[in-house]
């Protein structure tokens, strides 16, 4: 057995007693190809902490890879599922190459012993990936086998000269062999056979190296089963989780409201039951001792309330019912999508623009009938902003807790660029993802560069319904107005206008859905939002209550708007303020005879925000202009 401590395969980044700090140059290597890497699953024992950069997804991958593994001495060690083996890992090619000519040229054990004798030598002792594919390619690359192979194969064709012919002058009983080579016929027959058996014996190596990669393949295969299914089961059971948040939210606020209501027909028939019991104790009174009475002015006074009919409750049975909560679950399961599709990417990152650019927007599912491609370039242009794109989709790639939402929803064609405006891009249809194609020009370049790439794949979206209509979300540079009706079953409604100073939005609702939530509302967006409400960090946010909130807080100073049957307008001022962490805006709030001025900080470094409207349920009217 060969002696594993002559070599010296120390983790080189494993933090030691005196360090406070982590390796810094660790979470450079991170990506989704190499989270099990050594070092990573090295770093990992020796902390117990992950290193920087990585989702839950991937901390459960690397927590996983990490049972097979243990770290002795500082030292890492394969030791299987079983937990029986305990082979050296080799982290460098300098090492696994000093392996491999200590076991292959060792004369201890006999030298030069094949692919076979030599993986099984390797095997025992020492573990790194590829280790099979590496010892073939050394083996055949070794001069003394490649030597001993050429030589068997020269005595091969040797071999193939002998002719053994019977001679029938001998008696029937003896028999002669005649080399035609005039060389000995039992060195012939001898080497023959040697070679034969060294071919058999490298045979029966392509099938036991055959098998390790049948066992491995079915090992790979186990874990990318468990993986997937474990991720597919995991975003279905956040989603159902969200639904059952909701639904229990639904019913709570509508269990207050319609509680609220008895409470306030309960005290109406309590004081009509007062004035009707002094009313009638008058009467008898009078009647007892034979005196007069009058009868009151106000003859209602004592006549039988109208009494509140069950669904003038607002329904609180028809928040939750048995059989829309199968259904619903049913369209989670279905829209998780295929399993061994790969998650949406998630658009978040902001692209600087180089002179002049063109935009090509194709369907992900059809890229050779593209939505519409149009180019448009603009002579002496230096762009001093920046292109957003954004996309609105629940990301089943978030990790468990976290909901993206960005707000956009429709396709938007780019006409051009201006240094006084932002070109926002919509990219979805309903229960799709358009794919969005750039390439670029240098300023004085003649040809368009190869830099094209998709942002989005194409992806259904569990839990949402989208109009299918055209955006008239938008917003030109002369009127600087946006305007749209809002009356269908879209849950979330989202605008592509641009909203900035010296800008105008009015808003409208004309009509409310029968049951309303307390974040349902209108809100002007800075950024993407995260999860399905409006009122939270980089928002201002005014709820159907007419409460105002501030980057997610309430607005305690301004008393609560009245929205019924009037107009709720903001108004941007011109001038604006850069601050330490982005610009601060002033905002003018108009609602019936009421102004209010309020100061809003953004962080996004430019003055264009988002206008948004957010309902939970549908049947909401909303204009907007």
């Amino acid at each position: 057995m060969m002696d594993t401590s002559q070599f010296s395969f120390q983790i080189g980044h494993v933090a030691r007693e005196n360090e406070t700090t982590l390796n810094a140059d660790l979470s450079n290597v991170i990506s989704s190809n190499n989270v099990t890497s050594f070092e990573n699953i090295s770093f990992f024992l020796a902390t117990r902490k992950y290193p920087n950069g990585l989702n839950l997804n991937q901390k459960r991958t690397l927590r996983k890879a990490a049972t097979n593994f243990s770290l002795v001495d500082n030292k890492l060690y394969y030791i299987g599922k079983n937990k029986t083996d305990k082979r050296l890992v080799i982290l460098d090619e300098e090492g696994k190459k000093q392996v491999f000519e200590d076991c292959h040229g060792s004369s201890i054990e006999g030298g030069h012993g094949g692919q076979k004798k030599t993986l099984e030598k390797i095997e025992s002792l020492f573990f790194w990936r590829g280790m099979v594919k590496d010892v073939i390619h050394w083996v055949t690359a070794c001069e003394i086998c490649r030597h001993k192979e050429k030589r068997c194969n020269q005595l091969y064709k040797k071999a193939k000269t002998v002719d053994f012919v019977n001679d029938t002058s001998q008696s029937s009983d003896t028999c002669q062999d005649d080399i035609t080579t005039g060389e000995n016929p039992t060195n012939g027959i001898y080497e023959t056979a040697k070679y034969s058996m060294e071919q058999i014996e490298l045979c029966l190596q392509k099938i036991q190296h055959y098998e390790l990669e049948v066992v491995n393949m079915s090992k790979t295969a186990e874990v990318e089963i468990d993986d997937t299914l474990d991720f597919l089961l995991a975003k279905i059971m956040k989603l159902i989780s969200r639904k059952k948040r909701e639904m229990k939210i639904q019913v709570e606020e509508q269990k207050i409201r319609s509680l609220n209501l008895l409470k306030t027909f309960r005290k109406q028939f309590e004081g009509r039951l007062k004035t009707i019991r002094k009313l009638i104790l008058d009467v008898e009174k009078a009647t007892k001792d034979n005196q007069p009475w009058s009868s009151p002015k106000n003859k209602s006074a004592v006549s039988l309330p109208e009494m509140l009919k069950r669904e003038e409750l607002g329904g609180i049975w028809s928040v939750f019912n048995t059989d829309e909560a199968h259904e619903e679950i049913g369209k989670i399961i279905k829209k998780c999508g295929n399993i061994s599709e790969q998650p949406p990417y998630i658009i978040s990152n902001i692209l600087q623009l180089p002179a002049s650019l063109r935009i090509q927007i194709s369907h992900a599912a059809c890229e050779n009938q593209p939505l519409f491609r149009d180019a448009y370039e603009i002579g002496n242009f230096t762009p001093t902003r920046s292109l957003r794109l954004y996309h609105c989709i629940h990301n089943p790639a978030a990790p468990i807790g976290d909901e993206s939402i960005f707000h956009e929803n429709q396709i938007q064609i780019l006409k051009g660029f201006s240094k006084e405006n932002y070109v926002y891009l919509n990219c979805l249809e309903p229960h799709q993802v358009y794919a969005i194609y750039i390439s670029y020009r240098e300023e004085g370049s003649s040809g368009w560069s190869p830099w094209s790439f998709p942002f989005l794949a194409s992806t259904s979206i569990p839990g949402y319904c989208w109009e299918t209509i055209n955006s008239a979300w938008k917003i030109s540079s002369d009127l600087r107005e946006a305007s749209k009706i809002v009356n269908s079953l879209t849950p979330l409604f989202s605008s592509s206008a641009q909203y900035f100073p010296g800008c105008r939005i009015s808003v409208t609702l004309e009509k409310i859905p029968d049951i309303v939530h307390a974040e349902d509302g209108f809100a002007l967006i800075d950024q993407g939002v995260q999860g399905g409400t409006l009122n939270q960090e980089g928002t201002f946010f005014v709820n159907v209550e007419g409460k105002l909130f501030i980057n997610g807080k309430l607005c305690d100073a301004i008393d609560p708007l009245s929205l019924a049957n009037t107009t709720l307008t903001f108004d941007c001022h011109p001038n604006i303020e850069t601050i330490a962490d982005g610009l601060r805006m002033q905002l003018t709030v108009h609602c019936r005879n009421e102004s209010h001025q309020v100061y809003w900080s953004v962080r996004n470094h430019n003055s264009n925000v988002y206008f948004g409207v957010r309902f939970h349920q549908p049947g909401a009217r909303v204009k907007i202009g």
